[in-house]
This record gives C-alpha cells, sequence and structure tokens, in this order.
C-alpha cells in the first residue's frame, strides 16, 4: 500500500451452507483489520471499505438506511463476520479520525459471476435448480415454494446436521438464507453524496442471462 493514493478492501471469505466460522473470522474480521490498520501506519488519504447488506440479516420487506443497526441472530457465519468487520473494526476506527469510507452492496450479479449466486443462474438455466422461493424473479421457475417450506427444512436439516454433514446446497445455513429474506438497504445518501446510478435490475440481469446463456457448454457450475 505504500505509495498509493487510495486503498479499496473488497476482500472476503463467503461460502454460505459451507461453516468455517475460524476462516470466516480470520479473513473478515482480523483481515478487515490488518487492512484498515495499515492504511492508518501509512497514513493514506483514503479508503473504502466493502461491507454487505447480509450484515443487517432479514429486514421483512424493510427498507432501512444507514441508521439501522441489526442487533439479533445472525442467519449464517458470513452474516455475522461481516457485521463484526462493520461495527466492531471498521466503524470504530472511522469514528476516530481514519478516512474510510464503508459501502453496504445487496446482491452482486453479473456477466461470469463465479460466486454461488453465479453457479445458482447457471443451474437455473440449465433446468436443474429443483425449486426457489416464490416471487424472487419474473422467470418461470421449475417449481414455486412457499418461503415457509424454506424455514421449516431448514430446522430439519440443523437437527440432522447434528449427526450427519449434509451438502451445502441443503445445510441448515443455506435453507434459512432461502427463507424469504430480504436484505434490502436505501441507497438515497450514495445518491446524493457520491452521484452514484444503479441500472434497473430487469436491465442488468437480462444481459447476464443472455451472457450466461450463451455459455452454458463452457461452464460445468
Amino acid at each position: 500500500m505504500a505509495g498509493a493514493d487510495r486503498v479499496f478492501h473488497l476482500a472476503a471469505w463467503y461460502r454460505i451452507g459451507r461453516g468455517e466460522p475460524a476462516t470466516a473470522e480470520a479473513v473478515n474480521v482480523d483481515g478487515t483489520r490488518n487492512v484498515l490498520e495499515l492504511v492508518d501506519e501509512l497514513d493514506l488519504a483514503r479508503a473504502v471499505y466493502t461491507s454487505t447488506l447480509a450484515g443487517n440479516s432479514d429486514t421483512a420487506g424493510r427498507l432501512v438506511d444507514e441508521s439501522y443497526r441489526f442487533e439479533g441472530e445472525h442467519l449464517s457465519v458470513y452474516d455475522r463476520t461481516k457485521w463484526r468487520a462493520h461495527y466492531e473494526v471498521a466503524e470504530p476506527m472511522a469514528e476516530a479520525g481514519l478516512p474510510l469510507v464503508t459501502v453496504m452492496p445487496g446482491v452482486l450479479y453479473g456477466p461470469g459471476d463465479t460466486s454461488d449466486l453465479g453457479g445458482t443462474v447457471r443451474r437455473y438455466l440449465r433446468g436443474k435448480l429443483p425449486a426457489i422461493a416464490e416471487g424472487v424473479t419474473g422467470i418461470d421457475a421449475p417449481r414455486a415454494v412457499p418461503p415457509g417450506v424454506f424455514a421449516g427444512l431448514s430446522r430439519v436439516a440443523g437437527v440432522a446436521e447434528r449427526a450427519v454433514r449434509l451438502p451445502a446446497t441443503y445445510s441448515a445455513e443455506t435453507l434459512r438464507v432461502l427463507a424469504g429474506v430480504t436484505c434490502l438497504g436505501d441507497n438515497a445518501k450514495a445518491t446524493r453524496e457520491l452521484g452514484i446510478e444503479h441500472r434497473p435490475f430487469e436491465e442488468g440481469f437480462a444481459e447476464t442471462l443472455e451472457y450466461e446463456l450463451g455459455r452454458l457448454d463452457e461452464r460445468a457450475d
């Protein structure tokens, strides 16, 4: 970082349904602390930390802004460790004078996405996605399942996981996240102060689907 004008910290551990709490803590919490302490040590002019709306857990359909702070049981290891990085590391350092901007994106998607979401999109396009929560997209799904079903299955999986290790797709954590969860945030401040203008979801997602449809034979996930 020495000699840099700005630092962007976007790195994180993200594995929904795959546990690894020690790794999540080491990367998301301790890693963020390492980066921001170095920004402070080198006296850099500005840093941008990428947090996440998932730290707010399930907003239950509410559109929340920067004044909202979730206090409760998190849906996943990822949510919990990113919450800690945000409120126990980044925010206190900013309040102490670190020149830090924190951004909280929701779902990230796009052509060539290598995340779990990208894999889900490709399985959907191949007709290999077994079910999807009702109301998620306007595209015909293989099967629309009420979110409450996922919540019930999550409880069953939680019991089963005491005896056996389930595949990540069917873990209690994954099913809990699928149970009608919303991570909604108001971007008015970013629009007002940073001049950010987002493309409509329908436009961006249509471009993503077109790209992935043309490359289904190239990818196995």
